[in-house]
């Protein structure tokens, strides 16, 4: 989607918007992204964007990082297709981020009965183990899963695999129904661990989510779980934005298309 960040002309429909295409050859990053109603305007800078509403209120997006997209060229002898490909995509960033350290703890209690955590974690030796779950709780909900990683034989396991990234709406709607059922299976008493991959991102969507089903607010869930998980919990900023504007809302307007 074509987009005029030149201040004056209105956005044609609400936006979620995380990364953007300043030139051909640089992409901007919004960390987190933002949500630009339509009909407001939008101005560029090379640190931030100026949203101004119809009323002529402003307020501004920090632009938290750029790449510089370089091409990568085809092998001498290619064919014309693949240098035609080359010509019209085959870019890469010529930065990458880092990733996130392994947990220490296999998995930790974020409330009374409900317990988040991965599938590896790193011992006061400094040595990467897996982490085996057996028949510790009373329910395991995976957004990932692997073979060798538990439960046990006739521990209940819920599967709802989601990537940790964008969402689309059905997938929201997965982690709305898991975390529902986590929600009422803690409040019979029962022991629950949430788990994905790390430990992090997608476990702590859903027991952020459980939280807010709980009573909390979105603010306070993702605080929660970062102070009894790991600092790096939720550090995927679109799962954080889902949160505060609210699943069902994050639901429309994804099912708007990308912005």
């Amino acid at each position: 989607m074509r987009l005029l960040f030149d201040g004056t002309t209105p956005l044609p429909r609400l936006l979620l918007l995380s990364t953007f295409l300043v030139g051909p050859d640089f992409e901007a990053v919004l960390d987190p992204p933002a949500f630009l109603p339509a009909g407001h305007r939008v101005t560029y800078h090379p640190t931030h964007l100026t949203v101004t509403s119809p009323t002529g209120t402003r307020r501004t997006v920090p632009i938290a990082d750029g790449y510089w997209l370089c091409r990568r060229r085809p092998p001498a002898g290619n064919s014309a297709a693949a240098d035609r490909r080359w010509r019209t995509g085959g870019r890469m960033k010529t930065r990458r981020r880092g990733g996130a350290p392994d947990p220490g703890t296999p998995w930790d209690e974020i409330v009374p009965g409900l317990w988040m955590g991965g599938h590896h974690w790193v011992d006061a030796a400094g040595q990467r183990r897996p982490v085996l779950v057996g028949a510790e709780f009373d329910l395991v909900v995976s957004l990932f899963t692997a073979e060798g990683h538990g439960p046990g034989p006739g521990v209940p396991h819920r599967l709802v695999p989601v990537p940790d990234g964008p969402l689309d709406a059905g997938q929201l709607a997965g982690v709305q129904a898991a975390a529902r059922e986590v929600a009422e299976a803690v409040g019979a008493g029962r022991a629950v661990l949430v788990r994905c991959r790390s430990g992090y991102n997608r476990s702590g969507l859903v027991v952020a989510q459980v939280l807010v089903e709980l009573g909390l607010d979105s603010t306070e869930a993702v605080r929660r779980v970062r102070a009894r998980r790991s600092p790096w919990a939720l550090h995927n900023a679109l799962f954080v934005e889902y949160l505060s504007v609210g699943l069902d809302t994050a639901r429309l307007l994804v099912s708007l298309g990308p912005g």
